[in-house]
């Protein structure tokens, strides 16, 4: 076998070895292209949670804040109540003093409860007792009221949690799943031009083979 023989021979040897080489290099660098990308999307995945979770934090201490000035509306609302009905009965109670101051400079027995001015007298205490109590049932339903939104407020904040932390979950879980389909396409990639580089050198030297034979013969 002649020199210019031997030289291409080599040549074809070198440059299936580089053939090969370049496939595994392009493998192994699709596989760290792939990492880093899943990587990068892991990173972003627990970004996207954090920022739900961080979101409904301050919603929920919104919502708690709002629970906490209905529940002292409410409060308000009995101690305004109250205050009222106090006065209401201090005005009947008035109202009744100058009913017998009235009858008494008539000359009306004012003490007679079977007489006109008793019965006027009753009367007033009645209604007046009636009047006050609404104003005090009045003031529990609007007391009520206050603790109904109140407690609607909690629960948003209660569901808010949960929904969110639900959804930071499902925005971890999806990153893990789309981070490791990267990795094993990275994998595959590497894996691909390994055995590419293996299916080359066979190949070159099934025909370096051949090639030797035939020169030799």
């Amino acid at each position: 076998m002649g020199a210019t023989a031997a030289i291409s021979i080599g040549l074809f040897a070198a440059g299936t070895a580089l053939d090969a080489f370049g496939q595994v290099k392009a493998g192994n660098a699709q596989q760290r292209i792939a990492e880093l990308n899943a990587q990068a999307i892991e990173e972003t995945a627990d970004i996207n949670a954090d920022l739900i979770l961080q979101n409904a934090a301050q919603n929920a201490e919104i919502l708690a804040f709002n629970a906490r000035m209905k529940e002292a509306q409410g409060r308000d609302a009995i101690r305004r109540g109250v205050e009222t009905e106090g006065l209401y009965r201090t005005g009947v109670r008035q109202l009744i003093g100058e009913q017998r101051a009235s009858y008494g400079a008539q000359g009306v027995e004012v003490n007679d409860v079977e007489g006109s001015a008793g019965q006027v007298q009753l009367d007033t205490a009645y209604q007046g007792e009636i009047d006050a109590l609404t104003i005090r049932v009045n003031a529990s339903r609007e007391a009520w009221g206050y603790q109904v939104e109140a407690e609607n407020e909690r629960m948003q904040r209660r569901a808010l949690l949960k929904t969110s932390q639900q959804e930071a979950t499902a925005v971890r879980k999806t990153g893990r799943i789309q981070a490791l389909n990267a990795r094993l396409g990275g994998n595959y990639a590497q894996s691909a031009g390994r055995y590419g580089a293996a299916g080359t050198i066979l190949t070159g030297g099934y025909q370096l083979s051949r090639d030797f034979a035939r020169r030799r013969s």
